[in-house]
């Protein structure tokens, strides 16, 4: 598969122990992993490739990242941006997806993260009608269709309508979005 997810070459997807795990190749070399329905078996420690220095506490930062985290964890472990191509009025193409995308700092060998999970249950369409809601409040309506990455798209109304909702994809790598 060529271009997508990501900014890698070529996309691989291989089914390992039941688990999706997708791996990006460039210039012969994997350069970001991600796993597919995230969670149970079917994860790996997301803290691994962030930087391993401590805080004024004496902690590490990212020991701290959760297992199986929410969108609310990964929020507050690591910070980053949420976003969607499309809240509402996306037609029936593809199923609406929202991710909180995580760009990681020269110590953490500018590793970036992305989250995602795709609005299909109850409670990520809920998370996403309040989101869009605002988001349309703020920049008129029908604004949700088509996000615009150079405003304010609300970020901590983000955070706090997601804070529960566990992603269900999770790819950690060096080229998964342009800067």
């Amino acid at each position: 598969m060529q271009g997508s997810p990501g900014l890698s070459e070529t996309i691989n997807t291989y089914k390992v122990d039941g688990c999706r795990v997708i791996a990006g190749v460039s210039d012969h070399k994997i350069d970001n992993l991600g796993i597919e329905n995230f969670g149970g078996k079917c994860s790996f420690d997301i803290g691994q490739y962030f930087h391993q220095d401590v805080d004024n506490s004496g902690q590490n930062p990212h020991e701290v990242v959760s297992a199986n985290p929410t969108f609310g964890q990964l929020s507050s472990e690591l910070g980053g941006t949420f976003f969607a191509a499309c809240l509402s009025l996306c037609g029936n193409a593809a199923d609406p997806t929202v991710s909180l995308e995580f760009d990681g700092s020269h110590a953490d060998n500018f590793n970036q993260l992305v989250a995602s999970v795709d609005l299909v249950d109850s409670a990520s369409i809920t998370a996403s009608e309040t989101w869009a809601k605002m988001l349309d409040e703020k920049y008129g309506a029908d604004y949700s269709a088509s996000l615009d990455r150079s405003k304010d798209n609300l970020n901590d109304v983000a955070v706090a309508a997601f804070k529960l909702i566990k992603p269900t994809t999770i790819q950690v790598g060096t080229k998964l979005f342009a800067d």
